[in-house]
């Protein structure tokens, strides 16, 4: 039974740089889309009211 019991560790300790790795890329991945939205919808933003702000109403 030991044995077993050690493949088992030894799956884990492999999987686990792996598990760490995607997760670091997934967390990248997350934080870069948002940060791209966030600078097109604030870019959007912007652009709409520049026209009020030329004309003096704002």
């Amino acid at each position: 039974m030991d044995h077993g019991s050690a493949k088992m560790q030894e799956k884990v300790k492999t999987a686990f740089p792996i598990i760490s790795l995607l997760l670091t890329i997934a967390a990248l991945a997350v934080t870069s889309a948002y940060v791209l939205y966030k600078y097109t919808s604030d870019r959007s933003y912007r652009k709409k009211w520049r026209d009020y702000d030329d004309c003096g109403l704002a």
